[in-house]
């Protein structure tokens, strides 16, 4: 008995119908007894069988796990991916997810062994399909564990701030463009070219990402990359209806069932799944799907472990640490087989404090309690809570031909380091300031939204702001916490829609957001703001011409004097939600 009690039965591409014909192929893992088991599926553009294989890392689930503990579960190759059929094009797929996680649903429901429940999970893309999936509200759906995803398309994906997220756009179409070719071209000796000019230039991708003009992006077009991809490069910032059909951000009163969402604060997404969590909480229909719940570690997109980027945030700062599998299980327990355990006791956030390393349980986000502090800027690149009187501004001049590189943070970029790093080298460029607070003498939290308002004008008519959150170490060490950037011509987008040229030299006031996070400056640490104008290649390089997006090159650049104020007419400082400690 207890042999076939751990048995598990595996499906290999098995067919799934969907309403226009196209047929779908998945894995179904299953229990080797009779009865009839809930689904918890995933739908992936990156392989079934790497799912399988992978585990845990490569799906947020513990497969093997889920079946053993009385779950059947579905992994299925998205359209035209492996060996589903129709044809992968990443912006309109993206539309095509909905219906086809709708017939997905209603297929899984009613397999022979399903006990007409289904759950869905799985990380990134894997994560949208699931926001998708729910937009057609299948009955049989209960619930999902949404994972590392964004919640604005255009925000953290594509853009940031109206600034290009290239080095993640870029990375993420071409690692996505191998299967594409083997679905699109039939002749080997094509075939076979085309594979090899993608590796080069995957692997060279340090370099032609410097290629511009961005509008024709050449790495993307040596490399047979879709005319609606190219699209969204033309387009730009401020036309952005055209991916209405797959923005989900504006739709949580659609919603009807449960998410667990889980994220870390160095994933490149982790402001998109905060505001998720508030979206469910706040907008989403009905008692059970208000339950919805948060869970923030130290991060990255793909890392889980403990050890993250520079920094080794102890045992508690893994995944296992706290199971996440089991409270995945769990979760999947009580709102799909309706059993009675602690998941509608637990506090709706689950927090991990970075520096003092331990996870802390919330009852809401942002904290009730948080005292919102000002930390101004001053002369000889001090940081205080006093604020400014008259002070000299600072000034440095950005050459986009010689930007800041990028180094850590919230990434997902080829040859580029994500996480915590170190930015000694990088705060002693010419073109960096720094702002440093005294020596602290007890400890600091903050944790929440952390906000730069920034008093600066430009020789240029358009240009960049960067702002990064450091917490400086005794022995001089330079932590890279949050960052954020903001184009000038959009600083206020969000209210007109439209885009406002700079009069050059100039003041204006900007607002940058450095996103959310949680960390405590131990007592001897300081607390820092590094100001430039750049970051590459995680964002594109603003030429400070002014011109349309994406139709500079090289030869326009301009460089651009910079200045940034700090008096008491013009009091730049850094707003940081700081949590009060016993």
């Amino acid at each position: 008995m207890y042999e076939l009690e751990n048995k598990i039965c595996a499906d290999y591409d098995v067919s799934v119908p969907m309403r226009d014909g196209i047929i779908l192929k998945a894995v179904v893992l299953r229990p080797a007894r009779n009865g009839k088991w809930p689904i918890l599926l995933s739908r992936t553009p990156y392989g079934k069988e790497a799912t399988v294989s992978y585990g845990p890392t490569g799906s947020m689930l513990d497969i093997m796990r889920a079946v053993r503990n009385g779950y059947v579960v579905v992994i299925q190759d998205c359209r035209g991916r492996n060996k589903s059929g129709g044809v992968w094009d990443p912006f309109v797929n993206m539309k095509q997810e909905k219906d086809d996680g709708y017939d997905t649903i209603e297929w899984a429901s009613k397999l022979p062994y399903s006990s007409g429940k289904v759950g869905m999970f799985g990380a990134s893309y894997v994560g949208f399909v699931q926001w998708m999936a729910m937009l057609n509200r299948h009955s049989a759906l209960k619930t999902i564990i949404p994972s590392v995803i964004w919640n604005n398309i255009f925000e953290a994906f594509i853009f940031r701030s109206g600034v290009l997220e290239l080095g993640l756009f870029s990375s993420w179409v071409l690692n996505t463009q191998a299967d594409a070719l083997l679905h699109t071209i039939s002749d080997p000796n094509e075939l076979e070219a085309a594979l090899g000019q993608l590796m080069a230039d995957s692997n060279n991708l340090p370099n032609r990402i410097k290629d511009l003009p961005l509008r024709n992006f050449s790495v993307f077009l040596d490399n047979h990359i879709s005319d609606a991809t190219m699209e969204v490069l033309r387009r730009g910032y401020t036309d952005q209806s055209y991916l209405n059909e797959i923005l989900f951000s504006d739709k949580f009163t659609d919603f009807d069932v449960p998410a667990l969402i889980v994220t870390g604060w160095y994933d490149v997404f982790s402001q998109g799944q905060i505001n998720n969590f508030i979206g469910m909480r706040e907008r989403s229909r009905g008692t059970e799907a208000k339950h919805s719940r948060l869970i923030i570690g130290p991060w990255t997109h793909y890392n889980f472990t403990q050890i993250v980027g520079d920094l080794d945030f102890g045992i508690q700062g893994s995944r296992d640490a706290i199971d996440l599998d089991g409270m995945n299980l769990q979760w999947y327990d009580h709102f799909i087989k309706g059993q009675e355990n602690s998941v509608d006791q637990e506090a709706p956030v689950k927090l991990f404090i970075m520096g003092e390393n331990i996870w802390r349980d919330e009852q809401e986000w942002p904290l009730a309690r948080t005292i919102y502090t000002n930390f101004y800027l001053h002369g000889n690149g001090r940081l205080g809570e006093d604020i400014p009187a008259a002070e000299k501004p600072d000034v440095y001049v950005y050459d986009p031909d010689n930007p800041v590189p990028t180094k850590g943070g919230c990434i997902m970029i080829a040859a580029c380091q994500d996480g915590p790093r170190n930015h000694c080298e990088i705060e002693e460029r010419d073109d960096v300031l720094s702002f440093t607070s005294p020596v602290l003498e007890k400890d600091v939290e903050v944790t929440g939204q952390i906000i730069m308002n920034l008093w600066a004008s430009s020789s240029a008519v358009d240009t960049d702001f960067v702002a990064r959150l450091v917490d400086v170490y005794p022995d001089g060490y330079a932590c890279l916490i949050a960052d954020g950037i903001i184009r000038a011509r959009y600083r206020e987008f969000s209210i007109t829609h439209r885009e406002t040229l700079l009069e050059p030299m100039k003041p204006y006031l900007f607002e940058i957001d450095l996103w959310a996070t949680s960390n405590l400056f131990k007592g001897g640490h300081r607390i820092r703001i590094d100001l430039t104008s750049s970051c590459f290649p995680r964002w594109d390089r603003n030429p400070n011409t002014g011109n349309v997006f994406g139709v500079d090159t090289a030869d326009n650049f301009i460089k651009a004097k910079q200045i940034i104020f700090h008096d008491n007419e013009h009091p730049s400082h850094l707003i940081l939600p700081i949590i009060p400690r016993n």
